[in-house]
């Protein structure tokens, strides 16, 4: 959940993640496989669906199957059409819930024998009430599987398959992964998707006025109603997933969508805006500013993080999700907009976007005494220590280890746990394997300490050089400072100082005089600095 504070006013945008469920075996036979044809009389709200589900094998027999359900569906039927021992109407057996689902055990009249993979037909109808990030209605429909379960959706969660999508004529469906069908069959309003990178099934459906451009990955912009600034969001949102796949490796949906959902229904479903796998959901709020690269970066680098990388338990879950989409919309920003603006972005925040996402964001947390380590950060926590320190500390730990280094690092845990439940620890010990050293020290002092330093300086000019010192009260930081000596006609001098205890001396080899000596000038290092303590104190 993601509190928009200036740049949109609507509270709620939550992204693509799930409860804790078990972990997925390696290799397609881990993910259930769908093939569901889904009617939807959005004017009655209502929603019709039938289809098979595959289920994979288990290393034991099974006396039931888990089943989740959205509450706000009804008359499901399940029957066992594989394996043959099994076949016939399942017992549904509904288990206390406490979330916007119901779960069942379908339990059939034999148990599942072990090792062997079952097909289940299924059939349920309903969809009239509206639930979390689901709705369905003539100004139009939406769907998030991973928040509402819309579909009968197996225990692990995430799921390959088709789905085929009638509406009534005139209505256009956008859903995960790539469209099939024929054009002829569009315009009677049948859809038809097939998703073959394991997800939660998505959708929506509306009177849509599409923008599409072609690519190695298709970009498209779907609206309620037209906007000139249509072509920048094309454009904005391609780039961006060009940089982020230079971060992070291959873009891991077939396609990309920004889709607009009405306003009024989304705020009610309890959302303003949700990122799915390959697309975002967005109100008109969003699409009435000017495309904002900091806050689109950040909900494009979910289908990363979050998405296809998702986390196991609390611990460190915020940062491979969270801090980790606010590290790739950092990356986006510098590479396209240039240091001026990530710097800025990083002391204060990106204009239009969160301020609080920021240095000062989380400066302001830490002066109210609400602070964290960043590998246990409670989910009711403020999101501006994730998002406001936790990207500026892998932006740190990226420099320390070259830019390609740490990118590779990331691509190649990305590619070696794609769609796994990683843990904390997981991540961490790729990271020191793929670094080649003990990063200890780096580790215990931004990972598991609260806080940050706060450094002072003095200096004074010798001769052909700019002596002093820097201070630091304990816990000690270590860390690498820029130090910029600067002449009264604008020459400037820098020079690179490791600090790691209570003083460290300098000398810097100058030719001229120097009339300002600025540490960190383009703070790369999260710290206090006088600006900082003093916007960070509570109004009087």
């Amino acid at each position: 959940m993601k509190a928009l504070l200036l740049f949109l006013s609507i509270p709620f945008f939550v992204t693509g993640q799930a409860s804790a469920q078990p972990q997925p075996k390696a290799g397609a036979e881990a993910f259930a496989r769908y093939a569901l044809e889904i009617t939807l009389d959005p004017g009655n709200h209502h929603l019709e669906g039938r289809g098979s589900l595959w289920v994979p094998a288990a290393n034991e027999s099974r006396e039931f199957i888990k089943l989740a359900l959205g509450k706000n569906m009804r008359d499901l039927v399940v029957e066992v059409a594989e394996p043959a021992e099994c076949a016939g109407v399942v017992t549904l057996e509904r288990q206390l819930s406490i979330s916007t689902n119901n779960f069942w055990n379908a339990r059939p009249p034999k148990p599942f024998p072990a090792t062997q993979p079952a097909r289940l037909r299924v059939l349920w109808q309903g969809g009239e009430e509206s639930s979390f990030v689901f709705y369905l209605g003539p100004e139009g429909s939406f769907a998030s599987g991973i928040n509402t379960a819309w579909y009968p959706v197996l225990e692990a969660g995430l799921g390959t398959g088709a789905l085929s999508i009638a509406v009534p004529a005139g209505l256009i469906v956008h859903a995960n992964g790539l469209q099939r069908g024929s054009e002829s069959e569009r315009a009677r309003g049948i859809f038809r998707y097939e998703s073959t990178s394991p997800a939660h099934f998505a959708f929506v459906a509306g009177r849509y006025d599409a923008e599409r451009r072609e690519g190695a990955i298709p970009v498209s912009v779907y609206q309620l109603r037209s906007r000139s600034s249509v072509n920048e969001y094309v454009e904005g949102s391609r780039k961006t997933i060009e940089v982020l796949s230079s971060e992070f490796g291959p873009y891991p949906s077939g396609e990309f969508a920004i889709v607009e959902v009405p306003e009024a229904q989304a705020k009610k479903a309890g959302f303003s805006g949700a990122s799915v796998a390959g697309f975002i959901m967005v109100t008109g709020s969003f699409l009435d500013q000017r495309f904002n690269l900091a806050y689109y970066g950040h909900e494009i680098a979910h289908q990363w993080w979050g998405n296809l990388i998702r986390h196991s338990g609390t611990r460190g879950s915020m940062m491979l999700d969270e801090a980790m989409a606010q590290y790739g919309s950092l990356r986006a920003v510098e590479t396209l907009e240039g240091a001026d603006a990530a710097e800025r972005y990083r002391r204060i925040g990106y204009p239009g976007y969160i301020p609080d996402q920021s240095a000062l964001g989380y400066l302001r947390v830490l002066a109210a005494g609400k602070d964290y380590p960043l590998s246990n950060i409670p989910r009711n926590a403020s999101r501006s220590i994730a998002d406001g320190k936790g990207f500026q500390v892998w932006e740190m730990l990226s420099l320390t280890l070259g830019r390609e280094n740490f990118s590779r690092i990331l691509r190649d845990f990305i590619r070696l746990n794609a769609f796994r439940k990683v843990t904390w620890e997981e991540f961490w010990q790729a990271v020191e394997r793929g670094a080649g050293g003990n990063l200890k020290w780096f580790y215990d002092q931004w990972f598991e300490r609260t806080g940050v330093p706060e450094f002072q300086m003095s200096w004074r000019q010798e001769g052909d050089a700019v002596r002093g010192e820097i201070t630091q009260a304990e816990p000690f930081f270590r860390a690498t400072l820029e130090m910029q000596v600067e002449s009264g006609d604008g020459r400037k001098q820098s020079a690179m100082i490791e600090v790691n205890s209570a003083k460290t001396e300098f000398s810097i080899p100058v030719k001229f005089a120097a009339k300002t000596v600025v540490l960190d000038p383009h703070f790369r290092v999260l710290h206090w600095t006088p600006e900082s303590r003093a916007s960070s104190q509570p109004l009087k």
